[in-house]
């Protein structure tokens, strides 16, 4: 007896805690007062909903927002920031919160901690179908991606025509495929033809959207792959099994139930299966094109559907590829947008304010938030999925909480009577609920707008007219007060002036402008002129008013004109000149404003110089070539030589000059010009080098045709006469045999009959004379003697 006691109160503790438990697990169950009629320009008590389920979380229904990724393609490891990622193509989720995904042009398995850290889970990265450790495996375009119970990964490796298992140690092996095709079998005796998609269901069996095959595929724990629906041809049918067709199936996803939901990308549609394989046409318009219209299941449109997954109480989302788009389809069949605005980009907003930009794979955690591969924006967003929805905006100037689901604000415009159907969300289901609101005009106020105001206007009537006396407030005193029932202003900003008869308010935004602040800013900052010469600054201000006035001052004395420009030729070096403008607005913060210091830098004057120099410093003869240069000192970088000879135009232009013609005391110059900055004397003599020659009787060459280089002091040198008069004569002496053994220019030392320290033999040996003025060289035998 007391056991079958025991057993009863145990039952009835279990039953009681099954009971609780329901109680915290149901759908919300929400209802608004209704119907609810406002007044225009009153300000509402805000319209709460009241729930019997499970509370509503506070999230905003369908705000997107980055989970992971930089936008930047590549393969970086880190937080939000500074990790990247290469078409991301699928995403899973496990119970501890942790982000799988499919890499796909990376070849590789990323793993994003909860706090959004992302390191590599598997693959080398580098392509091929390597089984093994997890950091030596490698994959090949991995695309769809799902996780069991028990924490292993399942992969669809696309390019590699295989289906991958990764245990959560890391461990990589091949479960099915190998090499293209649509045969059924065990393990790689099976084939695929770029497999996208991925799902798993509640007894552990995978399905495969095998995409260029146009078929799903069904893959039991042991390996062993079977066709569960599609004839391999493109198409639309329905039917049963291998009696369906499919165009580029992409993702799929299994129901509480065991049905199967495929993204039919290439129908634009989402198609259903039943555990059994009968195919239908679940969402999408057969017949239509391709779109984002909402509505209906069988009415509604898709554009290149690619991810969808299901929750657990009959929702399916939808990542709509080609409209950048993230749909949901309800329990009834309704169709609508979560989030995205159609055009592709990367915001970060709620429901169809966010961007995104090829949208694939989709995974749902536990907690009502969705996780999405953006993938050609190389992110891994989230989207919510719990909190409130709206059918259509409520009255213009009333707001409506996709977080709180709460309604407040100030309608501005008259509206009828009109349902608004509000949508609750939670992890347990949804409830939905319709509103109906009206917008009246029972105002006994007229109250034209406020202009706006600055700090600087005195007390004024803000205009409201009734039969009744009428009295104001300020909803910021610290904008304007109300003295003596008129608006006293008391500082720059919004406020709201309210009108009230006793009967109805009138509330009209008043904004206060602060009063303006001048300035004026002096160019050029700085200016570098020579003496003497005009220079001319400019005053640009701000806030001046239409008739400014500007005080010059030069070292922080009064100087020119009232004028906003400043001219002066008598500035000298580091004068420093600023601008005072007195402004002509009524209200400023200040009537007067200094610019800023410009600077005026006077050029010193430059002298040019010139010196000329000649290539002999003593008495040649005529004939001879001499060679002056000069050198300047200017500060042109290509200045101009006029070369003078007795005061007439010789040469070029040029920084040397030569001749072979000059006659004694004959004078050469040089006219340096320049051009440049400040020059006193931009043209200018160099100076003058008078010619000397020597007499003939001094230039005619007698060349001895033999010496005695014995060291007895007589006939010792081979001396020839006049060779001085010739400073640049060549002189050359070989044996008979041709080899030189002598060379001398100018022969400013007469030869000793030596070759290299040595005395040379007696005998004949043989000279060339060029003399250098263009008369003929002179050649004959020289002998010596002992």
């Amino acid at each position: 007896m007391r056991r079958n006691k025991l057993i009863v109160i145990i039952y009835v503790l279990i039953l009681c805690f099954f009971k609780v438990s329901i109680a915290f697990a149901q759908a919300p169950k929400i209802s608004y007062e209704t119907p609810k009629t406002y007044n225009i320009n009153q300000t509402i008590t805000p319209l709460v909903p009241t729930s019997s389920g499970s509370p509503v979380p506070v999230e905003e229904f369908g705000q997107a927002l980055t989970l992971s990724g930089s936008g930047d393609k590549g393969s970086s490891n880190g937080d939000v920031l500074t990790s990247s990622f290469s078409n991301p193509s699928g995403v899973a989720v496990d119970a501890a919160g942790n982000t799988y995904v499919a890499d796909s042009d990376n070849n590789l398995i990323r793993k994003i901690s909860p706090t959004g850290v992302t390191t590599t889970f598997a693959g080398s990265g580098s392509p091929g179908f390597a089984d093994g450790n997890k950091t030596d495996a490698s994959f090949q375009g991995p695309s769809g991606i799902v996780i069991d119970a028990t924490g292993n990964l399942y992969v669809a490796d696309s390019k590699n025509q295989r289906i991958r298992k990764i245990t959560p140690a890391g461990d990589v092996s091949t479960l099915a495929g190998k090499f293209i095709g649509t045969g059924d079998g065990s393990g790689e005796a099976a084939s695929f033809y770029n497999p996208q998609g991925i799902a798993i269901d509640a007894a552990g069996i995978l399905y495969v959207a095998d995409t260029f095959n146009n078929l799903i595929r069904k893959i039991s724990p042991a390996g062993d792959v079977i066709t569960l629906a599609g004839s391999g041809s493109p198409g639309n049918t329905n039917g049963m099994g291998t009696a369906a067709s499919f165009n580029a199936p992409q993702n799929l996803t299994v129901d509480a139930a065991g049905n199967v939901y495929v993204t039919d990308l290439g129908n634009n549609l989402i198609r259903k299966i039943t555990p059994s394989g009968d195919v239908s046409t679940y969402a999408g318009n057969v017949n239509g094109p391709a779109g984002g219209i909402n509505g209906p299941a069988l009415s509604a449109s898709f554009n290149k559907p690619s991810g969808i997954v299901a929750d657990n109480i009959g929702d399916l989302f939808v990542s709509d590829f080609g409209g950048q788009l993230i749909r949901m389809i309800d329990p009834s069949g309704n169709v609508i947008t979560l989030a995205g605005n159609g055009s592709a980009g990367s915001l970060n907003n709620t429901g169809t304010v966010a961007s995104f930009h090829g949208p694939k794979g989709l995974a749902l955690d536990g907690a009502g938030k969705l996780y999405i591969a953006d993938s050609f924006n190389n992110e891994i967003r989230t989207a919510y999925i719990v909190g409130y929805r709206i059918d259509k905006p409520p009255p213009l100037g009333l707001v409506f909480s996709v977080a709180t689901g709460i309604i407040t604000g100030t309608p501005t415009k008259v509206s009828p009577l009109t349902p608004y159907t509000i949508t609750a969300y939670n992890i347990h289901g949804s409830s939905t609920f319709t509103v109906e609101i009206k917008v009246i005009d029972s105002q006994t106020i007229t109250f034209p707008p406020i202009p706006d105001k600055t700090v600087c206007d005195v007390d004024f009537d803000p205009g409201a007219k009734s039969n009744s006396p009428i009295t104001y407030t300020s909803s910021d005193l610290a904008v304007a007060t109300i003295v003596a029932n008129k608006v006293h202003i008391t500082g720059a900003g919004p406020t709201t002036i309210t009108a009230s008869d006793g009967t109805s308010t009138y509330p009209q935004p008043l904004t206060v402008i602060a009063g303006v602040t001048p300035s004026v800013t002096v160019s050029p900052v700085t200016f570098d002129e020579c003496s003497g010469i005009a220079v001319t600054y400019t005053a640009t201000p701000v806030n001046g008013g239409d008739t400014p006035h500007f005080q010059w001052k030069v070292n922080g004395q009064n100087s020119g004109q009232d004028s906003p420009d400043f001219i002066s030729s008598n500035l000298n070096n580091n004068d420093k000149i600023t601008c005072v403008l007195t402004s002509s607005i009524a209200c400023t913060t200040s009537s007067t404003a200094t610019s800023n210091e410009a600077v005026f830098t006077l050029d010193p004057p430059v002298t040019t110089s010139i010196t000329i120099t000649s290539s002999l410093n003593g008495p040649v003869c005529a004939g001879t070539e001499i060679v002056f240069t000069a050198a300047p000192a200017s500060p042109d970088i290509k200045p101009g030589y006029q070369w003078q000879v007795n005061g007439n135009n010789a040469g070029t232009n040029s920084s040397t000059f030569s001749s072979t013609t000059l006659a004694d005391e004959d004078v050469v110059t040089c006219i340096l010009t320049s051009n440049g900055r400040c020059l006193i004397n931009p043209s200018t003599s160099s100076n003058a080098i008078t010619i000397k020659l020597n007499p003939n009787s001094q230039c005619v060459i007698v060349i001895p045709s033999a010496f005695t280089p014995n060291g007895d002091g007589i006939n010792d040198l081979w001396n020839i006469s006049a060779l001085q008069g010739y400073p640049n004569c060549s002189l050359t002496i070989f044996t008979r045999y041709g080899s030189l053994i002598f060379k001398s220019t100018g022969y400013v030392k007469a030869w000793d009959g030596t070759y290299n320290g040595s005395a040379l033999p007696v005998g004949t040996y043989y000279y060339i004379l060029d003399i250098k003025t263009g008369k003929k060289t002179m050649s004959g035998a020289v002998t010596i003697l002992r």
